[in-house]
């Protein structure tokens, strides 16, 4: 047993079990490894492979000892994980010498170092006063790079830091704003716009050359300084060396001057003023006549010729581009025509066909691009030979025309946007069909239409802000009686009153009067308020023509045997006078937020006329055949 624990001692102690060879000294010292590290792991585990070997033969021989004596089976485990892992450090650490000594690192370790001295930044930043002193320094540097403008722009400019800039070009005789104006710096150029403004982005920090310059004007130099930032460097104003020429500019309908109207030849801009005066200037020329365009938004350009040598200012009279739109017989048919407020290019949009009465009804869109004409023009019949009437839509820019509907009757109710809304008899079913009346909404933008109501009669429809009223007549046994409202798209559908209506009355803005078989109560349009009301004097209900923004509407009425045209202030719920002339009536209609299209229909005339919202005399477009335009059904 001696002898076996001997040969087993021996073994262990100088050939263990997945160890490399032992390193040289003086190799791992030359890499900076101690052997005596290496010797002592070694000892460490021979001496912990010898002592459970040793334990394990006393056990075999000396049964008889107490149980107190006998080896731990745990510690015996403990020791061989500890022999396994010491066989693991010695393995590795013999190999990773073996890989040092062949210049090799492990590619999961990282290679050992010699010790080396500390740096010198390290020694630098340990000492208290060192670090100090050079972090104020750093800031004296930086706060005198930054405190010098030159040195400051060319570090920000090195780091990428770009500015803007913005000159305002003004004519020093009206000091007003000159459009077309050359601007530059140092190479960077840009023009003024129709504010005499010009704007440069992308400008490196620093020193520009700014230079204006004008035809017929003085040229500008200046030094400038771009810092950072949007840098708006003010108003320059230019001193005319040209010839000059005045023009005074007036608005068509109501007479009054026209502020900002530009006046253009050549390179040569200008604009009005408050006084509708635009002083002209351009370059000496032998030239005797100046051709000149004048233009302004919502206005038809006028082309002028200037004389050179008169004295007095040249008159430009403007007229609004929108467009009248109206039904005329002089053909002997029922035509369509449009022209503009002037009278001046008319234009057939739509022949008539021969086969119209004199029931024709003909209403313009808010945005002037379409009119929904309703006639008799194609000669359809029903099975009984009644004639129907056909829904026209016209394309006024490109006079093109589709019919989309036939029906015994249509009514049209209002124009909403892009939405036309109207009331349609259809031809066939028997008086007590609940779908013989209907309600449409029809998108011309998107030829789309939505039924908003059916009915076999309806007592009441009027539309207003977007919202369409209407009641159903108690002919249908199935109808729900009271007021309903519903958007012009068709939502938001609600019963306002629960009663039968017989008669609804629109008598002013925001009120309306209705008649149910217990007598007559008052609906309040903006707070849907219900009253007691008083039977009304006269059976009349008015129609509204808002303009886009619903804050004012157009309205007619007659007063003392005149016809009036009144304008409404949504706002302050008040009325405004703005024509009194015999035979006004429907239709009226916004051409744009200023100007306004009506109707005179007398003995003598027939005629449309326009005006201002800020009254003044009115002008006669055309003549025209008198015609129906929306319909309060009632």
């Amino acid at each position: 047993m001696a002898e076996k624990n001997d040969t087993s001692s021996a073994d262990h102690s100088t050939s263990p079990v997945g160890s490399a060879p032992e390193l040289p000294h003086d190799v791992a010292k030359e890499y900076g490894l101690h052997h005596e590290h290496v010797t002592i792991l070694k000892s460490k585990k021979t001496s912990s492979i010898e002592e459970p070997a040793k334990a394990i033969d006393e056990t075999s021989t000396a049964t008889d000892q107490p149980e107190s004596a006998q080896p731990d089976p745990d510690a015996l485990l403990e020791d061989d994980k500890t022999n396994a892992a010491v066989d693991d450090i010695l393995a590795k650490e013999a190999d990773q010498l073996l890989d040092v000594q062949d210049g090799r690192t492990p590619s999961n370790q990282q290679a050992v170092v010699p010790h080396k001295k500390p740096n010198i930044f390290k020694r630098w930043w340990r000492n208290k006063w060192a670090r100090n002193l050079t972090i104020l320094l750093v800031l004296a540097a930086i706060a005198a790079v930054m405190v010098f403008p030159k040195t400051r722009y060319a570090v920000l400019n090195t780091a990428g830091v770009r500015s803007s800039a913005s000159v305002i070009v003004l004519d020093n005789t009206t000091e007003l704003p000159l459009k077309n104006v050359a601007v530059t710096l140092d190479g960077k150029k840009a023009f003024t716009d129709h504010d005499g403004k010009a704007t440069f982005k992308g400008l490196k920090l620093g020193d520009y050359q700014l230079l204006i310059k004008r035809v017929a004007f003085a040229q500008y130099k200046q030094k400038i300084t771009i810092g950072w930032g949007s840098n708006p460097l003010g108003s320059f104003k230019l001193k005319a060396t040209g010839t000059q020429y005045t023009i005074l500019v007036k608005d068509f309908v109501s007479g009054k001057p026209l502020e900002g109207v530009e006046a253009n030849s050549d390179e040569a801009v200008a604009q009005s003023d408050k006084n509708g005066k635009i002083i002209l200037t351009i370059d000496d020329t032998d030239v005797t006549k100046l051709a000149v365009t004048v233009s302004a938004k919502d206005y038809r350009s006028e082309q002028v010729e200037v004389i050179a040598d008169s004295t007095a200012p040249t008159q430009v009279i403007l007229v609004p581009d929108a467009k009248d739109v109206y039904v005329s017989k002089q053909s002997g048919k029922y035509d369509v025509y449009s022209s503009d407020l002037d009278g001046k290019n008319r234009k057939l949009i739509l022949a008539g066909t021969g086969n119209e009465s004199a029931t024709i009804s003909l209403v313009v869109s808010p945005d002037g691009k379409q009119a929904a004409l309703v006639s008799t023009r194609d000669n359809i019949r029903d099975d009984d030979g009644f004639i129907l009437q056909a829904l026209t839509m016209i394309n006024l820019d490109e006079g093109t025309s589709v019919t989309i509907d036939h029906a015994e009757q249509i009514q049209l109710v209002d124009w909403a946007d892009n939405r036309l809304i109207y009331r349609m008899t259809l031809a066939g079913p028997s008086a007590p069909n609940v779908q013989r009346n209907r309600l449409i909404s029809y998108n011309y933008a998107s030829n789309a239409r939505i039924q908003l109501a059916t009915a076999n009669q309806f007592n009441a429809i009027f539309s207003t802000r977007g919202n369409v009223y209407y009641t159903a007549s108690s002919t249908d046994s199935q109808a729900t009686m009271g007021l309903f409202r519903i958007k012009t798209d068709g939502t938001d559908r609600k019963r306002l009153t629960n009663d039968e209506v017989w008669t609804a009355l629109r008598t002013a803005y925001n009120t309306v009067l209705i008649q149910q078989p217990d007598g007559w109560v008052s609906y309040d349009l903006s707070s849907g308020q219900i009253g007691k009301a008083a039977s009304p004097s006269n059976v009349v209900t008015y129609n509204f023509a808002d303009d886009s923004k619903n804050e004012r509407s157009l309205w007619t009425d007659t007063r003392d045997g005149v016809g009036v045209l009144l304008l409404h202030d949504v706002a302050k719920n008040s009325d405004k006078t703005l024509k009194r002339q015999d035979g006004i009536t429907y239709p009226v209609r916004w051409v744009n937020n200023q100007t306004i299209i009506y109707r005179v229909v007398t003995n003598g005339e027939s005629a449309d006329y326009t005006i201002t919202v800020n009254g003044g005399e009115s002008r006669k477009v055309s003549d025209v055949t008198a015609t129906y335009g929306y319909a309060q059904i009632y």
